[in-house]
C-alpha cells in the first residue's frame, strides 16, 4: 500500500501519489512539454508523446499510458514508468506537481491582503 503524502504538496522523499488522469496529462503538459492522445478504440489508454510529437519521426518517444478506475486515476507505477521514459526524475516530478498545487485556484481571489493606513 502505498503512503500518501500529508498534504497537497510533495516532500523530497514523498513518494509519487496516485492521480487523476486528466491531472497528470496536464502536468505533463505543462511541466515536460508532453502531449497527449487519447486513444478511442481503448476508453483506459493515454498515449504520452514528446517532442517533436511525431512517433514515426526516429527518436520521438511515446508512451501507452493505462488509466484505473475507469480511466480516471493513474498509478504511481505508471507515472514511475512514464518518467523513466522520458527521462525525468522523481525530484523533477516532486517540484512539477508542488508547483502546480501551491498556486490558488484559478479565478479565486488572492490570499494576500492589505490593511487600509
Amino acid at each position: 500500500m502505498t503512503r500518501q503524502p500529508k498534504s497537497n504538496l510533495l516532500g523530497p522523499h514523498d513518494p509519487i501519489p496516485e492521480m487523476d488522469l486528466s491531472e497528470f496529462i496536464q502536468l505533463m503538459r505543462a511541466a515536460f512539454d508532453v502531449a497527449s492522445e487519447l486513444i478511442p478504440e481503448k476508453p483506459y489508454f493515454v498515449r504520452l508523446i514528446g517532442a517533436p510529437y511525431n512517433s514515426f519521426v526516429e527518436g520521438c518517444k511515446s508512451i501507452g499510458v493505462m488509466a484505473h478506475n475507469r480511466g480516471t486515476r493513474v498509478s504511481p507505477h505508471h507515472i514511475k514508468q512514464v518518467l523513466s521514459k522520458f527521462d525525468l526524475t522523481e525530484n523533477a516530478f516532486r517540484e512539477a506537481y508542488n508547483a502546480a498545487h501551491d498556486q490558488p485556484p484559478q479565478g479565486s481571489p488572492s490570499t494576500t491582503t492589505t490593511r487600509p493606513n
